[in-house]
């Protein structure tokens, strides 16, 4: 008598594959590329950039490693599908790992990017046509020891800023590639106000600048969203669009640079248990400052979080790393290369109910960077209301 086909393993399995293998990979790498170059840094912060890296591998390779797995599933290929699965995820999550671990910013400090704007069940897209507005209010609060803005080096900067952005995002009945076709925008009110000491020929000067005004802005013409079983993904590509005012030598709102920024976010989500499991992972492409000749490297961006729901609650918490792959140029790159790095980490939590006989999501979460390189080290909070009309 023939015995049955062995059940292939769950999602689930595939993914604490990839995180166990991706974690070990993540410690030899920052071993090896973190703490053996540095053998005179302190210890706790070695023993720290050691865990962050074992984190980073873990949580790269066990995402990437089940949502690989699901579409390769899906599209009915034969083979040892948790096997590739894993293989061609620990393979993608080792190369963005060496290049976090040789990371040493961007133009001004900050990536086009929000850090840390994206969290709990980043990857649901509904299926239902309908309008979804998401308000949010975002505020980051923190210092860097060197940046370059206007083409000048500042030392020792204090950077405040508040952002209230608006996303609108239209879910069509239509669909593309199989999945659930929507498009989308964001338009928001910034301001900032920074304090530094300016390089200057006749020395150090001190400087304390504020802007508020109009944000720069980005469209989103392709989201897709699928769905397996628990799992839930889209891809969406992000135009960033420098509709902020941008004066030259001083603060400004807004980065005059276009961008590219191609995400594809992922949630395992159990309804019987209520955990979920959630990452959207993003890479910057900037435009040129024509202005300061400043060319931003390319940025690859990974915002997590992992919750469990409490009936309307949802508890947990939530991260974001930043790692920059490629070097800034450029006359107005006074400081080189200056690759950016940083990972921050905090509690998150959602309201999930009615208003107005409209289904909402009321979000708020806080991310203290644990470290940063070559950019700003501070705090991101963010509070937002989600509403599908």
């Amino acid at each position: 008598m023939q015995k049955p086909a062995a059940k292939p393993p769950s999602l689930g399995t595939w993914g604490k594959r990839g995180m166990l293998v991706g974690g070990l990979i993540g410690f030899v790498v920052g071993v090896v590329y973190v703490a053996i170059p540095a053998p005179d840094a302190p210890l706790i912060e070695t023993i720290g950039a050691v865990i962050v890296c074992t984190i980073e591998g873990a949580v790269i390779a066990g995402l990437l490693a089940a949502a690989i797995a699901a579409i390769i599933r899906r599209t009915g290929f034969r083979g040892d599908t948790s096997r590739d699965a894993c293989v061609g995820a620990i393979v993608l999550s080792f190369v963005l790992m060496l290049y976090a671990g040789t990371a040493r910013a961007v133009e001004g400090g900050l990536s086009p990017y929000l850090k840390g704007s994206v969290g709990f069940m980043s990857g649901y897209i509904p299926t239902e046509p309908g309008f979804i507005v998401n308000k949010s209010f975002y505020i980051f609060d923190g210092s860097a020891d060197a940046t370059v803005r206007n083409g000048l080096l500042e030392f020792g900067a204090d950077l405040n800023m508040h952002a209230g952005l608006v996303q609108g995002v239209y879910v069509t009945n239509a669909t593309l590639f199989g999945g659930t076709y929507a498009f989308g925008g964001v338009v928001g009110y910034a301001k900032a106000d920074v304090t530094a000491t300016l390089d200057s020929p006749i020395g150090g000067t001190a400087i304390s600048q504020k802007d508020d005004g109009i944000a720069d802005s980005a469209i989103i013409p392709i989201i897709i969203g699928w769905h397996a079983g628990n799992w839930h993904m889209n891809a969406s590509l992000p135009i960033y669009i420098p509709t902020g005012d941008f004066n030259l030598g001083h603060l400004s709102v807004g980065k005059n640079i276009w961008a590219f920024m191609p995400q594809f976010a992922v949630t395992w989500f159990d309804p019987m248990s209520g955990w979920d499991v959630s990452g959207a992972f993003s890479l910057v492409f900037n435009g040129n400052n024509e202005e300061t000749d400043y060319q931003s490297g390319t940025l690859f961006h990974l915002d997590w979080a992992i919750g469990k729901h409490f009936g309307a609650w949802e508890l947990g918490v939530a991260g974001n790393i930043v790692a920059q792959i490629s070097d800034d140029s450029g006359t107005g790159a006074q400081l080189g290369g200056f690759r950016a790095e940083s990972f921050g980490l905090g509690p998150s939590v959602n309201y999930n109910g009615m208003l107005f006989r409209r289904a909402m999501t009321i979000s708020a979460r806080w991310q203290p960077d644990l470290s940063a390189t070559n950019t700003f080290k501070g705090d991101v909070i963010l509070a937002s209301l989600l509403l599908v009309l």
